[in-house]
């Protein structure tokens, strides 16, 4: 595996925890302070049709920032424009 700066693991798996809220919620807005190994996630969630989730990882000193767009049209999820900060 590669390796990865801190917060990197923490923001990735919050917008793939976001994803899947979405997906069960679609009014999900997001959460701060998720718990992730160790560090944590801060997520909002904006936008109606195609949402922005930005979701940004926390750990010690080490932030980072992940940023995609989903939409959903006909119970179909894509993803698109996955950004890394």
């Amino acid at each position: 595996g590669g390796t990865t700066v801190g917060g990197e693991n923490e923001a990735q798996t919050g917008l793939e925890n976001a994803i899947l809220r979405l997906l069960r919620d679609p009014s999900y807005p997001g959460e701060a302070d998720l718990p992730v190994d160790g560090g944590s996630a801060t997520i909002q969630v904006t936008g109606t049709t195609t949402k922005v989730i930005t979701s940004t990882g926390t750990l010690g000193r080490y932030t980072r920032i992940v940023q995609a767009e989903i939409s959903t049209v006909n119970g179909v999820l894509t993803i698109s424009n996955w950004q890394q900060n």
